[in-house]
């Protein structure tokens, strides 16, 4: 018996020994594989930007700024009102040249926005529609964004624009960069003849390929001529701040996104050398001064690294410049993947948003000394409890008292899918204050699914009761204009004039309230300023719920 033991022994051993052996050799050729190259580095120096001028003594004040306003940073106007933004993301589906998620021309869209109560757009825009060669500004896309800008200044929308980049490239199965920026040899040359169109995103090559552009980038290894790559898209989103200077729609810019900041044995296999944290902090130094040297009004969104949690021990890749108007766009951690529908059903048990919106919170006052916006989030339009999901995002949001963008495409149908996008809007169409003269900013909208007697619960433990009743309160700060709210006067309440009975009560702390002209589901509040605390509830006339889901009448089940 002893020898076959020890034969057996022997034999294990000798198994663990040749397949960490096989592994070792395997991961050597894998690192070999993810770093090789066939053009070798052309490395240049960094542009530095000098810090900007103090503006002039007779400057307005600026359109917006980033400010503390009672127990936390905001974002304030030019009249020092809290922007409450309920915002969507426009551009995420448009994978393809010309990059225009609405067509020059149709005004639709803003108005079905609009008609649901958004007032902030964060539009994606590809690196390839602005510089598709080399110093080559494409005038037809900034017209194309003029025309945009405008459009939402007439919705009343303000606008954050983003260097899009989802997978690199179009080269790589993405979005975002041009061709031109890989390094030759990378990118097959099938693949640039057919223009990079329906390229697979899959597969241990283009992982590489990936890693490769990324290291070149974020390290300045190899570009086509004597600007970094860094400094190609910073130059050229500087000249898109200098055109669009002073536009009255324009909220800010955002830094380049989805960075990855690889560790552990991912950092060994791939080909970057410098810490992560380290060129990642100078990329966006730079690319804020770049902007602010044109632009002081415009607010800085800094993004995390992809694969980061707020709640890193080691503390997230994260520094604030030294410029004031920072803020963090916190991309939700469960953000819809719009190219991989998502089957599983949603579980309000799994999420986990309001600890998230608490994290990002804390990290955005403690190292940007600003907000943090939510932008991202959402759900698949054919997930199973999508509506549900997006209704209980929808309440996390308010209890944070957050402002957010959503990244679940309201309008089209995706393709082979029988879902319609819109009626997704259910969940989303709520009253909110647009602007508030004060700080400590509370609201809530007593409304969430309930699915056969299954309701909804804040993440404190109180049932969300489906009362309709809408609640908002503030103290009283610097301030003296008027605060503004958004009520879905008739597509959510029903308001009839024709009718004697009102369809809901407005019950006032102080001061009076008033219909905006022009706009008849704004609600304009003029708060008395010697009261310490206000408080504004709107009921439904006698108990009843609103009748108004705020979406089309076929989207009911």
């Amino acid at each position: 018996m002893r020898q076959p033991l020890r034969r057996l022994v022997i034999g294990g051993v000798l198994g663990v020994v040749l397949g960490t052996l096989i592994a070792g050799a395997i991961l050597v050729a894998a690192r070999h594989h993810f770093r090789q190259v066939q053009v070798p580095d052309q490395v240049v120096p960094l542009v530095e930007f000098p810090p900007a001028p103090p503006p002039p003594r007779w400057a307005p004040p600026p359109r917006y700024r980033v400010a503390r306003a009672g127990d936390s940073f905001q974002v304030l106007d030019e009249m020092d009102r809290v922007v409450i933004l309920r915002g969507l993301e426009v551009g995420a589906e448009d994978l393809e040249p010309p990059f225009r998620p609405v067509p020059f021309g149709d005004l639709g869209p803003f108005e079905q926005w609009d008609a649901w109560g958004f007032n902030g757009i964060r539009l994606l825009v590809p690196w390839e529609a602005l510089e598709p060669e080399p110093r080559r500004f494409n005038r037809d896309h900034l017209e194309y964004l003029r025309w945009f800008l405008d459009q939402a200044w007439r919705f009343r929308m303000a606008v954050v624009l983003v260097p899009y980049q989802d997978r690199v490239s179009r080269c790589l199965g993405g979005v975002g960069a041009p061709a031109w920026t890989h390094r030759p040899g990378v990118v097959p040359e099938e693949m640039l003849a057919a223009d990079c169109r329906a390229v697979d995103p899959g597969g241990i090559r283009q992982a590489a390929r990936r890693w490769r552009w990324w290291t070149d980038f974020t390290e300045a290894r190899w570009t086509p001529d004597d600007l970094s790559l860094q400094d190609h898209l910073i130059d050229t989103w500087q000249k898109l701040a200098e055109v669009f200077y002073n536009h009255p729609a324009l909220l800010g810019f955002e830094t380049l996104g989805g960075i990855p900041c690889p560790s552990g044995w991912q950092r060994w296999l791939g080909p970057a050398e410098q810490p992560c944290g380290t060129v990642l902090a100078d990329f966006q130094r730079r690319f804020a001064q770049a902007i602010r040297n044109v632009d002081r009004d415009a607010l800085i969104f800094l993004n995390l690294p992809d694969g980061e949690s707020p709640t890193d021990p080691e503390g997230p890749s994260l520094d604030r410049p030294d410029l004031e108007g920072i803020a963090l766009a916190a991309v939700a951690p469960d953000r819809p993947d719009l190219r991989r529908p998502d089957s599983s059903p949603w579980r309000r048990s799994e999420c986990r948003l309001d600890a998230f919106l608490e994290a990002t919170r804390e990290l955005a006052e403690e190292r940007l000394q600003g907000p943090r916006v939510l932008v991202g989030y959402g759900t698949s339009p054919g997930r199973p409890g999508a509506i549900q999901g997006l209704f209980h995002q929808a309440v996390d949001i308010e209890d944070a008292g957050a402002s957010a963008f959503v990244g679940t495409p309201l309008l089209g149908r995706p393709s082979g899918s029988s879902v319609r996008p819109r009626c997704l809007a259910a969940a989303l169409v709520r009253p909110f204050p647009v602007r508030v003269a004060g700080t400590d900013v509370r609201w809530s909208f007593d409304r969430s699914y309930d699915e056969g007697g299954d309701r909804d619960r804040h993440h404190g433990g109180e049932e969300v009761r489906n009362t309709d009743t809408f609640t908002l309160a503030f103290r009283q700060g610097s301030s003296t204009a008027d605060t503004l709210v958004f009520i879905p006067r008739f597509s959510v309440f029903r308001d009839d004039d024709s009718t004697e009975a009102p369809e809901f009560t407005i019950d006032l702390s102080d001061g009076q309230w008033r219909w905006a002209p022009g706009d008849p589901d704004l609600l304009v509040w003029t708060t008395r300023p010697d009261v310490a605390e206000h408080r504004l509830v709107l009921r439904p006339w006698g108990g009843r719920r609103a009748p108004g889901t705020g979406v089309d009448p076929d989207c009911l089940p």
